[in-house]
């Protein structure tokens, strides 16, 4: 398997579970149910594992809420080679249950090695059960702009130590805060708080990144209307605009 990067991985549970015995385990049965719901002798019939060891692997996925369970496929698709429909528990003489991917399971191993490439046939598979979100849409443009050969070049801010990170304190004071407020008389008591609790030597990198920002505000200005004109060649920009051109 290919080796874990962390910038490929934006789920950090991932490497913390891939650095642990049971944890990696757990993402081999995850990779099985990504290809379809299975019962529990589904599972240890794919992999290397005791019926017994999946079904305590995959009691922690469900505590971990990354596998759900449910009686039947549950509209999920059933890939070939698991249990037919017809099987029936030998204990309790019902249909078994099957156990599939959770939102939070899938989002976990969105970019497993096993799947990063062709991840849209997880998603056909698991159809409705399994809808892609917002944050699934964000990952899935971060990882094509990270594999694209030009775009790739500047999925990182630069001198974030130096400019974003003292920006980000001002930000809420010259765009607003979280209400949409600016209130400039607090501009004083900002700056009083900065020279009593920013080091000496920290406190020039903070009015650098204010005056750099200001010089360069104009240029960013007439990208930020380049792009945003080239976003209107987008399909669903252009119906918005239509529906707000009155």
């Amino acid at each position: 398997m290919a080796k874990v990067c962390s910038e490929d991985y934006v789920d950090p549970q991932y490497k913390r579970l891939m650095s642990k015995k049971k944890g990696s385990k757990l993402i081999q049965v995850l990779r099985e149910l990504a290809k379809g719901a299975m019962t529990i002798n589904g599972i240890a019939g794919r992999t290397s594992f005791s019926v017994s060891e999946v079904k305590k692997l995959v009691s922690f996925g469900t505590e971990e809420q990354y596998i759900e369970k449910c009686r039947g496929k549950g509209g999920i698709s059933r890939r070939p080679g698991k249990p037919k429909k017809r099987e029936f528990e030998k204990e309790t003489g019902r249909p078994p249950d099957y156990y599939y991917l959770s939102e939070d399971g899938g989002l976990l191993i969105r970019f497993d090695p096993a799947f990063r490439e062709h991840w849209n046939e997880v998603e056909r598979t698991y159809g409705k059960a399994f809808e892609r979100s917002i944050f699934e849409s964000y990952y899935a443009l971060v990882h094509a702009m990270r594999q694209h050969p030009r775009l790739k070049k500047y999925r990182k801010a630069g001198n974030f130590m130096e400019n974003e990170l003292p920006l980000a304190v001002f930000s809420p004071f010259i765009f607003g805060n979280e209400h949409g407020m600016r209130e400039t008389d607090l501009y004083d008591e900002l700056v009083n708080t900065i020279k009593v609790n920013v080091k000496p030597e920290h406190v020039l990198s903070y009015y650098l990144a204010l005056e750099g920002s200001l010089q360069e505000f104009n240029a960013l200005l007439e990208h930020h209307k380049l792009l945003t004109e080239k976003m209107k060649k987008i399909p669903q920009v252009q119906e918005y605009l239509k529906k707000h051109s009155s």
